[in-house]
């Protein structure tokens, strides 16, 4: 697989700390990526990601419940804002 297929591309990886989520992030992550992760609790996203090297201005960390009505539209317009799309 090309290892610049996702540069300039963003990705929105919820439940994310999952085991499964993270290894996502990870692999599109080290393929240029920007990389959302999303998850019910901002402390536990924090834990998650601490031995992994994603650089700041390349990650983004949302806490939201998606089953509100309307979370995922606040998630895309965080998004929009915090990366410049």
């Amino acid at each position: 697989m090309n290892k610049t297929l996702l540069i300039g591309k963003t990705i929105i990886i919820t439940e994310a700390t999952k085991p499964t989520s993270l290894k996502v992030a990870t692999f599109t992550y080290r393929r240029g990526a920007n990389i959302v992760l999303v998850d019910l609790d901002q402390k536990k996203l924090k834990a998650a990601i601490e031995n992994l090297e994603f650089k700041k201005e390349r990650l983004l960390l949302i806490e939201s419940d998606l089953r509100n009505p309307g979370a995922a539209n606040l998630i895309f317009q965080q998004v929009k804002k915090s990366l410049d799309l």
